[in-house]
């Protein structure tokens, strides 16, 4: 489904001219040919598209089909002024078709299940017709509109268990779940319960808002949302920062972005505290870091990795600093030494597919391989 239009401005025209040796053919189906129909997508791309579209499944397959059947031709509502540059006498005529081509270059959204793409329809020196370049892509999550914040498991009357919203921000003691992109609360504490192997497990829900915009397609910008959720995350440390029991935290995916932001706002230790990261999509050399410095411990198996795609990435590209955090840490005693041991092979195995699946992303408008063909070939170091 398509939205309405969107118009552009001149400024972004003008931008959009600048980068066209960035932009590549989207597949061999759009390259122009008997069809006529030229498909382009913006090299930056490559790596967000291989985290969330994955071509060997029926969803991927849906998504790289309705973008290969997009079409060129949309019609442009434009309000005439007595003094718009068409009614301009003074116009010279070189001047008046740039601003006639900038007016007509104009761009849509695409939505495919729940990624949303933006793309311009434009003529440009090289382009034999009207082409599609693919500017920008977001991945926008159903919201079901439940509240971020902890949530606890409770027995209700018929020895059924619920999960509801806590009232008090306690957690002395307790093992919290971050969760990364989860729809609902309900799903987001089955995974709490399972990667903590605790059925008392406490979760710190994260929506559908605060995950996609704290993910690999995120924005720039924070919602209110989003910061009302970091900020609840950072009143949850400061109230439990001395807990005397201590706090065991498994962060995954999207989530270790919240916490990451959360602890900024913390002084003092988190002495008392023990963090897991499961599948980590951030910068997570930097948040070891910070954490150490906060003398917080890492302990066991701290770092699993589980066939994430985002997190392969991650891995590959912050590989040296990600070891060298890990080799800044205390070092391990007894079954420690053995984790440790196994957590730095593992990262040092997945960074190899990870820089190999990263190695494929198109250079620029001149390469041979279209960007679905460069896809597939990184789609074989997934792990």
């Amino acid at each position: 489904m398509n939205s309405p239009l969107v118009r552009n401005t001149a400024s972004s025209y003008f931008q959009f001219q600048q980068s066209l040796d960035q932009y590549v053919f989207f597949s061999p189906l759009t390259m122009g040919g008997s069809s006529g129909r030229a498909v382009k997508i913006h090299k930056d791309l490559f790596l967000p598209f291989f985290c969330v579209v994955d071509p060997t499944t029926h969803d991927g397959q849906s998504i790289i089909r309705q973008i290969e059947n997009l079409r060129t031709t949309c019609t442009i509502v434009r309000k005439e002024t007595g003094s718009g540059y068409q009614n301009n006498p003074y116009q010279r005529a070189d001047h008046k078709a740039r601003l006639t081509k900038i007016s007509n270059a104009f761009h849509q959204m695409l939505i495919i299940k729940n990624l949303h793409v933006y793309y311009r329809v434009s003529q440009e020196s090289d382009d034999k017709a009207p082409s599609i370049y693919i500017m920008d892509i977001r991945q926008i999550s159903q919201d079901t509109g439940e509240k971020s914040g902890l949530y606890e498991t409770s027995k209700s009357s018929f020895n059924s268990r619920s999960v509801e919203k806590m009232r008090t921000a306690e957690i002395d003691g307790r093992k919290v779940y971050i969760n990364g992109s989860s729809q609902t609360v309900k799903l987001a504490m089955n995974s709490a319960r399972y990667s903590t192997n605790d059925s008392n497990a406490l979760l710190f829900y994260c929506s559908t808002r605060t995950t996609d915009e704290l993910g690999v397609l995120g924005s720039k910008t924070k919602s209110r949302i989003t910061t009302e959720t970091i900020n609840e995350l950072t009143n949850v440390l400061k109230i439990n920062q001395k807990a005397s029991r201590g706090v065991s935290w498994y962060l995954e995916g999207e989530g270790v972005n919240v916490l990451a932001e959360a602890i900024k706002q913390i002084p003092g230790d988190l002495s008392t505290h023990e963090f897991r990261f499961i599948n980590p999509i951030a910068n997570t050399a930097r948040l070891i870091e910070a954490l150490t410095n906060k003398k917080a411990k890492f302990e066991g198996e701290f770092f699993k990795y589980d066939q994430n795609r985002a997190s392969l990435i991650a891995i590959g590209s912050n590989k040296d600093e990600l070891l060298r955090a890990i080799g800044k840490l205390p070092a391990g005693k007894n079954y420690d030494l053995i984790t440790r041991n196994y957590i730095v092979k593992a990262i040092n195995d997945l960074s190899a597919s990870g820089q190999r699946a990263i190695a494929q992303q198109p250079k620029n408008h001149s390469t041979t391989k279209t960007f679905i063909q460069s896809l597939k070939n990184a789609g074989t170091y997934r792990k």
